[in-house]
């Protein structure tokens, strides 16, 4: 179980520092260790003003194990991150037995059911122990009571871990001090098999948001759904080549789904119920797939496949769009960007329609950044500016009909390869004519 742990969470590297600024082998962070007593003296990490809570890593190391610093934490100085994720399964369970005995529930209450979110999957003890390792024990207590679900700060559900981890044979005791034990069970541990690798057990997204492209222009626009995971990887179940997950589309609608921030390749599909290839991109190297389809009312499969033998993460994101609007899912092409000015008229042709554009910087280019215009405005628009998975990276709002323009720089969003995205949003009932301009 912790070779896959391992596996999962940093390609079982000691060395790894996530985002968040979580560490090691087994992305440990400051609250955990703090518990286990490695750590302490760190008023910023507990009550954090912003969300998620970032790893600052501002305290002090106590010397527990020998390790007085986050250098030789993650020197793995005397096997201390081995000894620390079993000390961590041991707080977790028991926090949660704590957590369920203030419901009147037991761990084991729950060893053998399943939740509607989980596919027919069963909860076993191995299952639990990961969930919480992903969410916190406080979290992972709130799915079992009432199914609440509970992703991560990067969209990886809770339910994942469950699945994954199911079926590890695992036990927990008590020591003549009261902590918790986990320990090897030493029974058989049956067959594990891919959580999301076929039709039948896709991860089900529900029913895909709607962007709405003449919404207000000061507020947020709207979020696609989300999830992050990697193909090629090798887990107790063997590696892992196809994710699958179902979607919903509760009217006929165009249809974005793109998996970005590549770390190799790999390709996207969309199948019908009837799981027939309805469209598929597969790109080369490491550049953001997308699929685009007007499809009915109804269930739909996304399929993320392995492409090479080299393992990567992704980050998958659909977004549908309101009757006619095609948006993200069908557009006008500015074609690659290399570096030379790139520059295309349109119209506004309909009270209350938006003009979309895409365009790929070429996956050689070495600029710093770019700048997107929309210039020869005969009555006002604005833009805004998206990125490969559908977020919006920058807006420009001028008034009247000011030159609008939205830079990208390389800490903004801006990466060789990747498309982006171009609204041209008409203020009230103006059908302005304009040239869209991408340029250094």
């Amino acid at each position: 179980m912790l070779d896959t742990l391992g596996g999962l969470e940093s390609q079982s590297n000691y060395q790894a520092v996530s985002r968040l600024g979580f560490l090691g082998k087994y992305q440990l962070g400051e609250a955990i260790l703090f518990d286990l007593g490695y750590y302490t003296n760190d008023p910023s990490y507990y009550g954090a003003s912003f969300t998620p809570d970032y790893n600052d890593w501002i305290g002090t190391w106590t010397g527990k194990d020998g390790v007085s610093s986050r250098q030789e934490f993650l020197a793995n100085e005397n096997n201390t991150q081995e000894t620390a994720i079993r000390g961590a399964f041991g707080k977790n369970i028991g926090y949660l037995v704590n957590f369920l005995a203030a419901r009147g529930r037991t761990i084991e209450s729950y060893i053998g059911t399943t939740k509607p979110s989980l596919n027919g999957a069963t909860i076993t003890l191995s299952g639990i122990l990961a969930g919480a390792h992903l969410r916190g024990a406080g979290n992972m207590a709130n799915f079992l009571l009432d199914g609440t679900p509970s992703p991560d700060e990067d969209g990886t559900p809770i339910e994942f871990y469950i699945q994954v981890f199911g079926g590890f044979q695992i036990k927990y005791t008590r020591d003549q001090n009261g902590n918790y034990i986990v320990s090897d069970s030493g029974g058989t541990t049956p067959p594990p098999t891919d959580p999301n690798g076929t039709f039948t057990t896709a991860q089900d997204l529900g029913t895909i948001p709607i962007f709405v492209s003449n919404a207000d222009i000061n507020s947020n626009p709207t979020t696609p759904d989300r999830v992050t995971g990697d193909i090629g990887s090798t887990y107790n179940y063997g590696v892992d080549k196809d994710d699958f997950y179902k979607i919903t589309l509760s009217s006929a609608n165009y249809l974005a789904a793109s998996i970005s921030e590549l770390s190799g390749n790999a390709g996207i599909a969309i199948y019908n119920s009837d799981r027939t290839l309805l469209s598929y991109d597969n790109k080369p190297g490491s550049e953001a797939d997308t699929v685009r389809q007007y499809l009915n009312t109804g269930t739909y499969y996304v399929h993320v496949y392995q492409n090479t033998p080299v393992a990567t993460n992704y980050k998958l994101s659909v977004i549908a769009h309101k009757s006619s609007e095609s948006g993200f899912a069908n557009n006008t092409d500015l074609g690659t960007f290399n570096g030379d000015q790139i520059t295309r008229g349109g119209a506004i042709g309909v009270v209350n329609e938006n003009d979309f554009f895409r365009f790929k910087v070429n996956s050689s280019f070495t600029g710093s950044s770019l700048s997107v215009k929309l210039l020869n405005l005969t009555s006002d628009a604005d833009i805004l500016v998206y990125d490969s998975a559908f977020g919006l990276l920058g807006k420009s709002l001028n008034d009247g009909t000011v030159s609008e323009n939205v830079t990208l720089n390389r800490s903004s969003g801006l990466k060789a390869g990747d498309t982006y995205y171009v609204q041209v949003n008409p203020f009230g009932s103006g059908t302005p004519t304009y040239n869209v301009q991408v340029s250094v």
